[in-house]
Formats: C-alpha cells, sequence, structure tokens
C-alpha cells in the first residue's frame, strides 16, 4: 500500500514535470493560430480586437487564412503582430470579403507592428476618427514583406486640415511612431511590402489628408540598406499637402498611380501642395522610381 508522499511522488511528480516541459519547451505551439479561421458574426473571433489579442498571444504556426465574415467596428487601433517568425511558408492571409471595419480611433486603423508577410485583401476601412491625425494602415518596428491588396481607406469624417509632417496623417503611413508619422529611428518602419490596386479618399470636400502615402525611412541606414517598398496601382483620390512623401529610404518604387483630388470639391489644397515629394533617396540594389 502507497503512503501518502509515495503517492505523490509516483503519481503526481511526473504530472507536473510533463507539464513544465510543455510550458517551456522552445517549440511549444499550444494555442497558435494556424489554418482558416475567421472574424466576426458566428466567426472564431467575434472582433479584430480578438483575433489581433490571440495572434499578439499565441502567435502562428503554417500558412493562416483569415476571412473577415461581417462589417465590425473598433474604437481602439488593431496591432497585428505574432511572436512566431514570419516567413513564406508562415504567412497570413486576411481576405476582407469586401466588409467594411469602421475605426473611430486616433491614429491608425491597423498597424502591422513587426510582423512580416500579412496579406490584407479586399478589405473596407472607413476611418470615422475627425482629428487631422487620422491614418488609415501602418507599417511599424521593422514590419517586412507584407502586402496591401484592392482594399478601400475611406477618411468619412475628416473636415480640418494640416501640414505638419509629424502630427498629421495619411492613408498610408511608413513610420516607428504610433502617433507622428516623421520620428527618427535607427531602424525601418517595413522593407519589402507593397500596398496595390487600392482606393484611397475622403468625403466629398474635405481638404484631405496631410498626405496620401507617407514613407519615414531611417537618415542612419539610408544609404546602404534598401527598404524596396512598392506602391502601385493606387487610386489616391485626395490629399492636402503632398500625394506621396518617401525620405531616407531606399529602392522605393511609385509606379501608375492616379493622384488627383476628385473629393476636394471646394480646392481647398495648400498653397504649395505637391503630388510627390522625394528627399534624401538612394539606390542600392534597385532605383528608386516614380513614373506613370
Amino acid at each position: 500500500m502507497l503512503k501518502k508522499h509515495e503517492f505523490y511522488v509516483s503519481k503526481i511528480l511526473p504530472l507536473f514535470i510533463l507539464g513544465l516541459v510543455m510550458i517551456f519547451s522552445p517549440g511549444r505551439v499550444l494555442g497558435q493560430i494556424s489554418g482558416t479561421v475567421s472574424v466576426g458574426s458566428g466567426g472564431t473571433y467575434a472582433s479584430w480586437s480578438a483575433f489581433a489579442s490571440a495572434l499578439t498571444t499565441n502567435g502562428h504556426s503554417g500558412g493562416v487564412t483569415v476571412n473577415v465574415l461581417s462589417d465590425l467596428s473598433e474604437s481602439s487601433i488593431i496591432y497585428l503582430k505574432s511572436p512566431s517568425t514570419g516567413t513564406s511558408s508562415n504567412s497570413i492571409t486576411i481576405s476582407g470579403n469586401k466588409k467594411k471595419l469602421t475605426s473611430s480611433s486616433a491614429n491608425a486603423a491597423i498597424i502591422l507592428d513587426g510582423i512580416d508577410y500579412v496579406t490584407i485583401k479586399d478589405l473596407s476601412i472607413d476611418k470615422t476618427y475627425t482629428g487631422t491625425n487620422v491614418k488609415g494602415i501602418q507599417f511599424m518596428n521593422g514590419a517586412n514583406d507584407n502586402t496591401i491588396d484592392n482594399c478601400s481607406i475611406v477618411f468619412s469624417a475628416l473636415t480640418g486640415t494640416n501640414t505638419s509632417t509629424s502630427t498629421g496623417g495619411a492613408y498610408i503611413v511608413f513610420s516607428n511612431s504610433a502617433t507622428a508619422m516623421y520620428s527618427s529611428s535607427t531602424t525601418y518602419a517595413g522593407e519589402n511590402n507593397t500596398v496595390q490596386n487600392c482606393t484611397m479618399s475622403t468625403r466629398s470636400g474635405s481638404p484631405g489628408p496631410t498626405a496620401g502615402v507617407f514613407i519615414n525611412g531611417s537618415s542612419s541606414r539610408y544609404t546602404s540598406n534598401p527598404t524596396n517598398n512598392t506602391i502601385k496601382g493606387n487610386t489616391i483620390e485626395n490629399f492636402y499637402y503632398y500625394g506621396m512623401y518617401t525620405t531616407y529610404t531606399n529602392g522605393d518604387q511609385f509606379v501608375n498611380n492616379d493622384i488627383s483630388r476628385a473629393n476636394a470639391t471646394s480646392h481647398n489644397m495648400s498653397a504649395t501642395g505637391m503630388a510627390c515629394y522625394a528627399s534624401y533617396t538612394y539606390s542600392t540594389n534597385r532605383s528608386t522610381k516614380i513614373e506613370g
């Protein structure tokens, strides 16, 4: 007959050790997101924030497909980040299915925060925030090899104006600060990213955000390390100061974008507004290009 302490040693201790091994094992995959999941009414995750929280906490394994099932509203920035290493075989594809994400948060609706190999496609973003620092999608802290494809970004409540590259806003932003577009950094906000076939606009008569697309690189890296981001085939229908802005970058290309002020019916653009602004751009393994 086992004595009490012998029972604990023979029965409980092995289970305790097994639990420790599972918790601290380098290859732990418990709770990781994998396969096909959904966001929205009746889905795997009821909200964008629930999905983002699970991704941040648990990471992902293998290829992940995320289907958006319904229109959703969020009052906070959606940070997409993962402790898992993103690779071409360990990628995340978010299919928006033309559903709408209504975002009332200050600054960005979605931030790709140091995450790689994410594709967001066919998503409609409606920013209802009224401040001039309003942003659509942002790349931050080394978010690399990501794609934004065939999405719509609308600033439906923007009425104010701002020419500041620090406190202003843009539909697409590359910056390592969640609150300022232009911020000093020794690292890139993102490399090898593609934004294509998207429509960016405001409510009719709005002056538009400070910039359509804003890319802030790194003053300490741009002469030797490529960024190689590609902005192509997009329709930018409104901006107040810059249609496209790029600084301290290397090999970024802006190709075949339609830049206009179709939604600024009162023609309330800054008197010194520019369709394209480029400064301190460099070329290591491909040319910096603005064409078409």
